[in-house]
This record gives C-alpha cells, structure tokens and sequence, in this order.
C-alpha cells in the first residue's frame, strides 16, 4: 500500500475523524435534522443554532448576514450569534427545500476535524517527513486537546485556518509561485472573515508576514509589489465583512472593558492544566474562573514528543539556526500573540505576579478582542509541529521512532479521555422543560414578545439558559423574540427602543398585539398599566406573561385563569391602584443646590407630557448608594413636585469609580407631568439617603407644562 497517495490519506483522517467525531458527540450528531443535542445542553450551542433558525426565516435583506427576529426589533447578524456565515448564508438559499428543523453544525465539527488533520500532513510535506510519520502527528493534530475543548463553540474550531496559514508560511517560495502562495493565503484570511473574528485576527497577522518572509528572506518577490499582498488582503476582509454585515458604519458596538480583557487570558500553568481533564495532572488552580479562554493543555503525549525533540536538538547537536531565520517572522508574530492572550495582568496559577497600565491603540484591541486567552493557538500549534518534526528528522532508526510515536499517540489518548467523552448528547425530538404547547399557542396569538427587561441579556431566570427555550418555542411559531445572546449589539438602537419602551409603559399604553414575558421583580415596570386595568397578567412556567385586555376575545379558548390567576391579578391592580396614587409628591419645603451631588443625564426625552430620562446621581463623597432613593423633582418659585425613579445597576460607575458599593448609583424612568399645574419648571435630581438626609441638584432642563 502506497501511504503517500491521495486515496489512502483522505481515507485514514476520514476514519480517525469520524471516530472521534462518534467519540466527542455521537455518530448521531452528522444528521442534519438532529437539534436535541444542540438545544439540550442548554450552552452557547442553543443560540448557535437559534441564530441560524431565525436567520433562514427571515426575508433577505442587505448586509446579507442581518437577522430581523432575533434579538428583536433591533435584530443581530449571523455572524453575531457565532452561527457561522460561511454555511449560513448559502444554505439559506435554498432554506424553503430544507426540513423544518435543520443543522449544520455536526458536518462542520467533523470537517474542522478532517482538515486539522489534513492542514497537519501538508506541513509536513514542506519538510518531506514520510506519511507513516505524518499519520501519527495528524492524530494528535485531530485529536487537539483546544479544539475537543472548544467544540462548544463550532465557529472557533477552524483551528484549520491557522494550520493552513503555517502552511503557506513554511512554503518556499519562488518568483513563479509566489503569487498562488499569496492568493491561497487571501482565500484564507477571507474564508476566517465568514467563520469567526477572532480567527480573522490571528489570521491576519499571517497575511502580513508571510509576504515579509518573501521580501527579505526567501527574496521572491521585491518589497514593492509585497506589499500589494497585505493591502489586497485587508480591503477584500473589509468588503466580504460589509458584505455580510459585520461592519457596519451606521452602528455603534458596544465593547469591552478592561477586566474582561483580564478575565479571560492566559495563564502561564496553560499548558500542564488539563482543568480536570486530564489523567496525569491535577486540575491546577487559576486566577479567575473565566481563564478558561486561554484553555491550552498539550496533552502528556505531546509533552513527551516536545521532550524527545528537544533531546534530539542537544543530544544531536543540531543546527537551527537557518531555521530560526526562515521563521523568524513567523515566531515574532506567534509571540506576541502570546503577549496578548496573557494581558496586562500576567497570571500564574491564582496568582498575578506582574501587572502593567495599557493605553493608546492597545485599548482598541482588547475592547474588540475581550477574550484574550484564545490568541494562545498559533502559538500552540507551531510548538507541537516544530517538535514533531526535530524528532522525525532525528538520526534513530525508523523503528524506534515508529514505536515511540506510536506510544505517544497511546498516552495522549488516554491523557484526555475524559475530554474526549465526557458528554451525554440527547438524539431525538427536542421538548422543552416548559409547557411547549401552551406556549406555541401564546406566540402564535401575537406578533411579536418582548422579555422585558428588553436586551437585559440575564439568560437564567428560572433555569440555566431558559431564554433559548422561549426563543425556540417562538421560533416554531416564526414570530420574532427580543431576548438573543449576540457578541455584538447596536447601542445606540437599543437605548433608543429601551427608552421608548419606557416611555409607553409609564404613559399606560400598551400594543394590540404585544406579549411581554418578565419576571417577578421586574412587574413594577407595568405599575401604570396595571392600575389602569389595561392589562392581564399570569403565571406560566415561572415566568410573568402580560397583554392588552383587548385580546380577551381572542385568547379566551388559549389562556386559562384560574381562582388563583385572577386573585393574583386582582392584587396587583389593588397595589398599583393605590402605588400610582401616591406617585406623585408636593414637597413645600425649599431645596438648595449646594453642589453637593455629582450626577450626569446620558439620555433626556420630552414628549406627550412625559419625560423619559436615564442617568446616575450621587452625593460627593459617597461610598455606598445601594440604599439610596432616587427622585426626580419639578420645582418652580411657589413649590415641588417628587417623582419616584426607578433605580438601575451601573458596572461602569464601579470601574470609574474604584467602588463596588456605587453600582447602585443608575437611574431609569419616565415621568408623566400632566397633573402638574400649568407653568414652567426646573427639571433636578432628590437623593434620599436612609438616615433621610436629602441631596439634591438642578440640571440645566427645564420644562413648560
């Protein structure tokens, strides 16, 4: 048998991916109707696959990648939900001759499998390492403890795209392929753009050096037209992202902060902490839970050929130093990668044993690229390919490396079998922990819901992750949902619904044919509605489903209230009827502005008698305003007028501030004016403190009623 023919390699990484494949998820996880095993696990597959779900649903539009109806009204991206473009968009094509319940997600696993292995034997083509070496590598390449790891999340595991650009990297290049090398290089980096981001970044990064290597050390090309390679490559990402919507300049993207950038990096026990998965080394301690981004463990296997190779290097005497020239850009590169995935708070097991202030450009990256740890994988994959390759090119006999890669492949393998098959997949139809037809019904009677908080992005009300049971059940009955887990949202369209939202709600108005879902907590926000017996409200599930009276006729042979239901209801018209009485307050005593309060409005709307404000207020030298009232107060020469404001948490205060004890410090509401006698009047801020000093302040707006 003929090991270097092509028959033969594509059928041996078919066999080791598909056995892997029913190792990891289940044979059964390839038929593309299977979504229990998606949905079932309640984990960033579900909104993957919802992604998908609402995208082929919905009418075409421009950029290609918008989805309407999730995340509703403000809508996402495909690209957003991680639900990957690159298959999304072409099979949305042909989305009317597909079944009801499709995926692709168990194909893609299996091919970033495959063409790990593949990517793996073409690198070692470049350095004419025989296939009965190549095959054992290829193994431990499919078998990589970072892409079984980050199988929950199919769009990174295109750990092939990175494999592919060490192997362009590593081409020798001449005048008369320099141009194809560079070509399939842009192909690359465009295929990373319709995957995921953050492969984008680290393959970008190969797009730069690899025309650099051309210019100065391979000398294929002149420094003039290299430079073409890089600019091409980059407008052409910048047009397919437009093209898919990923970019889009009439947005504003919310970014990250400083400790997440921190949060989730690199630790430096990476590569020896299996995080209980492996068989030889105990789950290590790190310095923070969401470390796991830079989840890196070789594997004992792996370890073991590195100490082989690096046995090889001294014991040898071998010469790297025409080596280290060729990859010089190439090691500069993944090193700082490496620098970046460890942050600016360098971490070793629980520790932080050195810290830095960033500033300038580097804020950018971190703010775009939060989960640093990831930006560990280059590097991790050139190690284990160099390694391999000093101790192939070893002088021991052919045997004695055949047996020793042999074992390695054997103790890696049981290294990380846990990894390997720890999961408990569920196959079949997927049901709901909720009353699935009741809800089918509910959605169906309605155009759209709102899960108010609107975008408040708590994806665990009443169980882990209940929000994508809701959005699947709406998704049956193809009506658009507001509640979606996106990377990425429209600030300025989101506070602009919130706002609005606000300001119907305050002013007791509410949609023929809008269904809020909330929770216990949040009821208050239909205080007005309630007291003016507009609507009814009732207890499915764990959740608080609300709607217009006007819809009694219609859902009278669909929502059932029982006894209990309607002494619920009746309660809280009782409670809001007496609540919204008391609402608004004549305060005769005269408030001074001593500036003694510090507080900014980030957002101030006036319309229809109603003033729909947002901001954060708090006394000078405050160090807790957890237990702090807040009001808004219409003063004038004679008298004022309080209004309460709800109280909303502030992470940013926290940060700005240096103190946890003023995340309380927000406020949100709408006040509705129009029993305030007629004048003009100064719009301020009431701060009641518990021992019930009061603060107060004015702002430069002022109202005419």
């Amino acid at each position: 048998m003929n090991l270097n023919s092509k028959i033969v390699t594509t059928l041996f990484l078919t066999f080791v991916s598909i056995l892997l494949f029913a190792l990891v998820f289940g044979i059964k996880a390839l038929n593309p109707t299977e979504i229990a095993w998606l949905m079932d696990v309640h984990h960033d597959w579900g909104t993957h696959y919802l992604g998908w779900a609402f995208y082929r649903g919905d009418e075409w539009s421009f950029p290609l990648g918008t989805i309407h109806s999730y995340n509703y009204p403000v809508g996402t991206n495909v690209g957003f939900t991680d639900s990957i473009p690159l298959l999304a968009i072409p099979f949305k094509l042909f989305a009317s001759l597909l079944p009801e319940e499709f995926q692709y997600f168990g194909i893609w696993l299996l091919a970033c499998f495959y063409l790990n292995g593949y990517f793996t034997i073409k690198i070692l083509d470049n350095y004419k390492i025989d296939r009965k070496y190549s095959f054992f590598i290829a193994v431990l390449m499919i078998c990589s403890p970072i892409l079984i790891f980050r199988s929950l999340h199919p769009a990174l595991c295109a750990h092939w795209l990175l494999l592919a650009s060490i192997y362009y990297y590593g081409k020798k290049s001449t005048p008369s392929n320099v141009f194809q090398i560079n070509r399939n290089q842009i192909i690359i980096l465009v295929l990373s753009g319709f995957i995921n981001p953050y492969l984008t970044a680290m393959v970008i990064g190969f797009n730069v050096i690899l025309p650099l290597k051309q210019v100065f050390i391979d000398k294929s090309i002149p420094l003039k037209k290299g430079i073409i390679f890089p600019i091409a490559a980059f407008l052409l990402l910048i047009i397919s992202w437009i093209f898919i919507g990923l970019i889009n300049f009439n947005q504003s993207a919310n970014l990250a902060s400083v400790d997440d950038y921190n949060n989730y990096s690199l630790n430096l026990n990476a590569l020896y902490n299996g995080r209980g998965f492996s068989a030889f080394f105990p789950d290590l301690p790190i310095y923070n839970p969401m470390q796991y981004e830079g989840f890196a463990y070789l594997g004992m296997g792996v370890m073991v050929l590195i100490g082989l190779g690096l046995f090889t290097l001294f014991f040898f005497k071998m010469s790297i130093r025409n080596v280290l020239k060729t990859y010089s850009f190439l090691l500069i590169l993944g090193f700082g990668m490496v620098l970046f995935a460890l942050t600016n708070k360098v971490s070793y097991g629980n520790k932080i044993i050195f810290d830095f202030t960033i500033s300038g450009y580097y804020e950018l990256l971190y703010q775009t690229f939060r989960a640093s740890g990831r930006f560990v994988w280059p590097m991790y994959y050139v190690v284990i390919i160099s390694f391999s390759i000093l101790f192939i090119k070893s002088r021991f006999n052919t045997t004695f490396k055949m047996v020793l890669l042999g074992i390695i492949v054997c103790i890696q393998l049981y290294d990380i079998k846990t990894l390997i098959t720890y999961r408990n997949l569920k196959f079949g139809s997927y049901d709901t922990p909720l009353n699935d037809e009741l809800w089918g019904n509910i959605f169906k009677s309605f155009d759209g819901t709102i899960v108010y908080p609107p975008f408040n992005y708590n994806y665990s009300q009443t169980y882990p992750m209940d929000y994508q049971d809701l959005c699947y059940l709406s998704l049956k009955e193809r009506k658009p949902i507001s509640n979606a887990y996106v990377a990425r949202t429209d600030v300025a369209k989101t506070e602009s619904f919130k706002m609005n939202l606000e300001g119907q709600l305050s002013s007791g108005t509410i949609e023929d044919k809008q269904l809020f879902i909330t929770t216990k907590p949040n009821i208050v926000a239909f205080g007005q509605l309630l007291h003016d017996k507009k609507v009814r409200i009732k207890k499915i599930d764990g959740f608080y489903i609300v709607y217009g009276t006007s819809q009694d006729n219609a859902l009278k042979n669909v929502i059932n209230f029982s006894e209990q239901d309607n002494k619920f209801q009746d309660s809280l018209y009782q409670l809001y009827q007496k609540t919204i009485k008391d609402e608004l307050v004549q305060l005769n005593e005269k408030l001074t502005d001593n500036g003694q309060v510090k507080f900014n409005l980030d957002s101030y709307n006036v319309s229809n008698s109603m003033i729909q404000v947002r901001g954060w207020a708090m006394e000078n030298e405050a160090k807790d305003t957890q237990k702090d009232s807040v009001f808004m107060v219409l003063s004038n020469a004679k008298t004022n007028y309080l209004f309460y404001v709800k109280k909303e948490d502030r992470g940013d205060l926290v940060t700005a501030f240096h103190n946890e004890k003023l995340i309380g410090s927000g406020f949100n509401g709408s006040i509705n004016y129009n029993k305030v006698p007629k004048g003009n009047f100064q719009l301020g801020v009431l701060i009641k403190k518990p021992s019930q000093t009061k603060y107060y302040v004015k702002t430069d707006k002022t109202i005419q009623n």
